[in-house]
């Protein structure tokens, strides 16, 4: 088994370092793309009359909220056998991001940044103080009471007590932000359009790119983590790297 190096973090007043990202075919017999065995997939549509599918989430309670491109958001309270809509009071029905905290949900449109809902999606009201006109909302990560959007305009971040949005984008070079993922706490990865990886270890006061190991101009649109390990979905396919 050929052992990866530990990650180092090196901190200086305006440098961030991390591992090297390595192409990850691991789980693919063919070491093409990934596979993992399972069992077969099931549609599980019925009710969900827009099956442009670019959001779920999952709430405490156990019900799944789907974003759509077009048809808004969709409920379902028995594990995907039956769907119904709940757009009352979202103008935007462009829904590609979602995420739940506690009893609130979140959802990031296309061109009219954030809605949230606080009884399961029944009614929707925007969230928009403090994000420029017609926001593009691709990604939105929660940290206990914090929410964090990733946009066109780079990052921007929402407190339970906090008024407005505010922009953290210092150091982030490159603010088309396409995907989000927080680990241990303050640690918050930022997945651009062309440009790589960049990482905060201060809650998004200041970020630094973590691109070692990434083709030059990488396109990051997804993210997943796993024990000490980052994936990163690209348009060069799937790297890992180790989480600080």
């Amino acid at each position: 088994m050929k052992l990866r190096p530990r990650l180092l973090i090196v901190m200086l007043p305006a440098l961030i370092t991390c591992g090297t990202w390595n192409r990850d075919n691991a789980f693919d017999p063919k070491g093409t793309d990934i596979y993992k065995a399972m069992q077969e997939w099931t549609a599980v549509n019925s009710g969900l009359t827009n099956t442009s599918v670019h959001a779920l989430s999952l709430s405490g309670s156990g019900n799944i909220f789907a974003g759509t491109s077009g048809g808004g958001v969709f409920l379902s309270t028995n594990n995907g056998a039956r769907w119904t809509a709940v757009n009352s009071g979202l103008i935007n029905t462009s829904v590609y991001a979602l995420a739940i905290s506690g009893s609130a949900i979140f959802a990031g449109t296309l061109g009219g940044g954030v809605f949230l809902s606080t009884n399961n999606g029944a009614r929707w009201a925007g969230l928009n103080s403090g994000l420029p006109t017609n926001t593009y909302v691709f990604a939105l990560a929660t940290s206990g009471d914090t929410i964090f959007a990733g946009t066109n305009a780079g990052v921007f971040h929402f407190t339970g007590t906090g008024a407005s949005w505010t922009a953290v984008n210092s150091g982030l070079t490159n603010t088309s932000v396409y995907a989000l993922t927080i680990s241990g706490g303050a640690n918050i990865f930022a997945g651009t359009l062309g440009g790589g990886v960049f990482l905060s270890r201060n809650n998004g006061a200041r970020w630094a790119a973590v691109d070692s190991g990434l083709p030059a101009n990488t396109h990051v649109y997804s993210f997943v983590t796993n024990g000490g390990d980052i994936f990163a979905g690209t348009n060069g396919g799937v790297f890992l790297s180790l989480l600080p």
